[in-house]
């Protein structure tokens, strides 16, 4: 059995420039906000749209396309090439959770990619 049960619902506010990997992670906690609970086991899916009614999906991230990635068994983090982020402007997520047949929402998010200012060749 793996902690899926005990995942809290995160809300998220994230904001990356167009020009840097996104590189983001965080640590679910136990219900005293301190204890790190052990995320191995669970897959992560995560789609982010321009809203959440929008049909065109800019980017899907998971653990299965390692673009999230789990570090260690308690941080789970992006990483996201700058190349494959969709261009500025804001949009939403979600953090989909998958273990011992069940599904949960584990985190609702907005994002706002800038543009950067430094151009890498």
């Amino acid at each position: 059995m793996t902690n899926i049960q005990n995942l809290p619902l995160l809300s998220l506010s994230i904001t990356i420039p167009n020009n840097g990997d996104f590189l983001d992670s965080f640590i679910f906690t136990d219900v005293d906000d301190v204890t790190p609970l052990d995320i191995s086991g669970i897959d992560f899916t995560c789609q982010v749209r321009a809203s959440s009614s929008s049909s065109g999906v800019r980017l899907n991230a998971s653990t299965a396309n390692g673009l999230l990635v789990i570090i260690g068994t308690t941080q789970l983090g992006f990483s996201v090439p700058a190349a494959q982020l969709p261009s500025p402007g804001g949009y939403v997520f979600d953090i989909v959770a998958t273990a011992d047949g069940l599904r949960r929402v584990v985190a609702q998010a907005t994002l706002i990619i800038t543009q950067g200012v430094t151009a890498i060749q």
